[in-house]
Order: structure tokens, then C-alpha cells, then sequence
């Protein structure tokens, strides 16, 4: 037998017990209410949360707009009365917000719905839904049902995605949770709910023949955008360099999909009749899915290509700012790329050689037994022997050995980080292979851009992995 859960409970206390069981289970610390006019008797429920938990009540009456920038970072929970609202989904679907939030979770009564048909159901209800690889969406129906231990209400959490513009919607039971007056609420046999990464794993077994097409940048001695291409002698493409060529290799290794690199002689830029031109016109025209040339080292490349972003419209993408990778927060890489650092180490040994100099006119000074200074080689061998820690036949003596051997110990400390500075610089420039694992990216925080749906009217949507 089949009830509407309004007739067992208040609608506001089901949802409410949700609520608060799934952010327990996903350890959120605020959330945002997408809520429409028909959900007025939930809304008092944001006033009963714990002090742990900021809830933002954001209405959709108006299609979201405008959206506050915090939205972004923010799991999404839209209440019951619009999620019956096609008006609302799809106006947020063709903005391409579904998959620009961190999570969306979209509830739903289904009252008068058998339970096995609640998958069918949402099939139905959810099929213009264009979800993808880059969102994180998630459909929870309700139903109340009458068991031997009396009145409950099930839900059930089913993640919605599409593996592309043309594939069908696929959703997939992830989670079980129940609730009645008796008793408390709970999660039922699925109480872990599966991470982003989870679910990424479990669907790479249905691209297994999906070939993505990556554009890149060839026929360019600048190494700036960190891409560096082996071409044969025909000109065809052999390999692709770089650390986003890793880490679409690791991705690759993860979702098993293929991959077709396609060069182009420009990174982008506009002609005079306003027609992109380079890898960003291929990106807008559709004639690459994925690019991974992107401006990492210098400051002007990675304003230019933020001021772009929002003027595109394009497929999908894979892009990473410079700020978030580990070479270009080095403050020596930041302060020695390039020929600085060669003047710096031209200053160092001036002032490395007049500290010793200083320091030997010093000690044939005070000490009697020296009545002239050291010479350069001298000077050289000791200063090699202390930066070693070796001993040295010649050893000077009182208050002059300790400054020499300060002075000497800092200018050669300062020497060898300058000099490796400038080396690790040079390697980065140069775009030389660096082994970067997808965990590695995970744990510096980089913000990533990418749309996998191949549907976002935007250029890119920021995500951090």
C-alpha cells in the first residue's frame, strides 16, 4: 500500500532528518536551499541547525539569477517544489550551472509511484537532465510505504549523469535511506556514499571506446605554454609533453578512453572580422574536444587567458592556472626565471670573493703568525673545505676565523640555492618531463577547468580536485 508522505508526515521533518543525516555522512559545513513557493512550510527548518552547519536559502522563483559567487563552492539542494518545476532544471541545465556547482542534490516526492517504479520514474521526469562527467548530481525520490514495523518513508539517491551530448541518461542507485515517526532516521545497506572520484572509476568502463580529440600546440620554440610536441618526419604527431600531457595520460590510464592529438600553429587570438583563430577557434568550432596547451609560466599568458575564458563558447577543456603549480609558487622560480638569475649569480660571487678578500686582510692583521694576507687560492680551497665541512691545512685563527667562516658558509649557501634555482628554472622553462600523479594535483589544490558534457554554454568551469 502506497501513501503520500504529506499524509504520514510533515514534510518539513522528512526532509529536515535528510538533511541532517547526509550532511553528516558528507561532512558538509554549509549548504545552499534552492527553494520554490510551494516549500514555504520548510523553510523555518534553517533556523533549528547546529551552529556547525550555515544553510543559505536561495530562491528559485527567479531561475537562480543572479548567483552569489560563493555558489560555486556551495552543495546545492533543491527543495521538492522545484524540483517538479521543468522551467527551473532547464533554464539551470542550458546555463550549464548543473555542472559549475560542487553538488546538486535534487529532491522529489514521489508519492504516487510504486517504489520499483521510482527508477523509471526519474528516468522519465530527469531525461533532458544533461549531466556529465564534470557535475556531481544527485536525484533523491521519496515514497512512503506501509511495512510491518508501520509507516515509512524511503528514499532513494541515484546518481544522474550522461557520458556525452548524445549517449541517454544513466542513473544509478548509489544510496537508501528511510525515516518514520517512530523511530529515528537512517541510511539503509548503502550508507557510503561514493566521492566524485568513486564514481569517475565506475563509469570509465563506458568509455572505453570513446576518442577524444586533444588540440595542441606545435611548430612554437615557446615552451611557456607548457606543451612540447615530437613530430615525425611527415608530421604527424608522436608524443605530447608537459603536465597536462600527465595528467591526461593519468586520466587516460583511470577512464580508458582513447586519444587523437591535432596541432595548431597558434595558441588563439581574434582576427580583424571577430573569428577565433588557433587552438581557441577549434575549440569553439568543435573541431577538438579537449586542449591542453595552456599559458603556466608567465604572468601575461595567464591574464590573457583568464580575460578569454568567459568570451568563448566551447566543448570541453582541460586548463589549470599557474598560480597552482609547485614550480611557480617556488619564490626562486618567480624571482630568478630566465637571465635574472644568472646576474644574481655574477653578484654573488663578487660579493662571495670581496668577503674572503676582507676577511684574509683581517687575519694577516691580527694574526702574527701571517703577516700577509691569503691568496685567491687560498681563499678558494678554504672556502671549498668549509661549504664541505673539510679541514684545511691553513686555518685562521680568533674572531677572524669565525667571520670568515660565517661570511664564507652563507655566501656558498646562498651560491648553491641560486645556482640550483636557476637550474630548476631553466628545467621548467624548457618544458622538460616532470612525473606529476593525479594525486599529486589533488594534494596542491589547483584549480582545474573542465566540461566533459560537451553541452556548458560557458568556456569552462572551475573545479578543484
Amino acid at each position: 500500500m502506497l501513501l503520500s508522505v504529506a499524509a504520514t508526515a510533515h514534510l518539513h521533518n522528512v526532509i529536515s532528518a535528510f538533511l541532517e543525516d547526509l550532511a553528516l555522512v558528507q561532512q558538509w559545513r554549509s549548504l545552499t536551499l534552492v527553494h520554490c513557493s510551494g516549500d514555504q512550510e520548510f523553510l523555518y527548518w534553517h533556523r533549528k541547525t547546529s551552529a556547525s552547519l550555515y544553510v543559505r536559502l536561495l530562491s528559485g522563483d527567479h531561475n537562480l539569477s543572479p548567483l552569489p559567487p560563493e555558489a560555486f563552492t556551495i552543495p546545492m539542494v533543491v527543495l521538492p517544489a522545484c524540483s517538479l518545476t521543468p522551467n527551473l532544471i532547464i533554464q539551470v541545465n542550458n546555463r550549464g550551472l548543473l555542472t559549475k556547482m560542487y553538488s546538486w542534490w535534487i529532491l522529489v516526492m514521489e508519492g504516487w509511484y510504486e517504489p520499483e517504479e521510482a527508477r523509471n520514474a526519474t528516468y522519465k521526469r530527469f531525461s533532458r537532465l544533461q549531466a556529465g562527467l564534470a557535475s556531481d548530481v544527485n536525484i533523491v525520490s521519496f515514497w512512503t510505504q506501509l511495512t510491518g514495523r508501520g509507516t515509512e518513508v524511503i528514499g532513494a539517491v541515484w546518481d544522474a549523469y550522461k557520458l556525452g551530448g548524445g549517449s541517454p541518461l544513466c542513473t544509478e542507485l548509489i544510496a537508501r535511506w528511510h525515516y518514520s515517526p517512530e523511530r529515528r532516521s537512517g541510511w539503509g545497506k548503502l550508507p557510503q556514499l561514493q566521492s566524485y572520484m568513486d564514481k569517475m572509476l565506475v563509469r570509465s568502463r563506458y568509455m572505453a571506446g570513446v576518442t577524444l580529440k586533444v588540440g595542441v600546440l606545435v611548430g612554437k620554440p615557446d615552451y611557456g605554454f607548457d606543451c612540447r610536441t615530437e613530430q615525425d618526419k611527415q608530421g604527424h604527431l608522436m608524443a605530447v609533453h608537459g603536465y597536462s600531457a600527465h595528467i591526461l595520460r593519468t586520466l587516460m590510464d583511470l577512464l580508458h578512453f582513447k586519444v587523437e592529438f591535432i596541432g595548431s600553429g597558434a595558441w588563439g587570438f581574434q582576427d580583424d572580422e571577430g573569428v577565433w583563430v588557433g587552438l581557441l577557434g577549434m575549440l569553439a568550432e568543435g573541431a577538438v574536444d579537449l586542449m591542453v596547451c595552456h599559458p603556466t609560466l608567465t604572468a601575461d599568458r595567464t591574464a590573457v587567458a583568464l580575460f578569454l575564458h568567459p568570451t568563448l563558447h566551447t566543448r570541453r577543456m582541460l586548463a589549470y592556472r599557474a598560480a597552482g603549480l609547485p614550480l611557480t609558487q617556488d619564490v626562486f622560480v618567480l624571482t630568478f626565471t630566465g637571465s635574472l638569475w644568472l646576474v644574481c649569480l655574477v653578484m654573488a660571487l663578487v660579493l662571495l670573493a670581496a668577503s674572503f678578500r676582507l676577511a684574509s686582510l683581517q687575519t694577516a692583521k691580527f694574526l702574527s703568525g701571517q703577516p700577509k694576507p691569503w691568496t685567491w687560492v687560498e681563499i678558494t680551497l678554504w672556502a671549498v673545505a668549509a661549504t664541505c665541512q673539510q679541514g684545511f691545512s691553513k686555518v685562521p685563527q680568533g674572531v677572524s676565523c669565525k667571520m670568515v667562516f660565517i661570511i664564507g658558509y652563507m655566501a656558498s649557501y646562498l651560491l648553491y640555492t641560486w645556482f640550483a634555482a636557476g637550474v630548476t628554472s631553466l628545467l621548467a622553462v624548457q618544458g622538460q618531463d616532470t612525473n606529476l600523479q593525479l594525486s599529486d594535483v589533488a594534494q596542491m589544490h589547483t584549480d582545474f577547468s573542465a566540461s566533459w558534457d560537451g553541452l556548458l554554454p560557458d568556456f569552462f568551469s572551475v573545479r578543484k580536485l
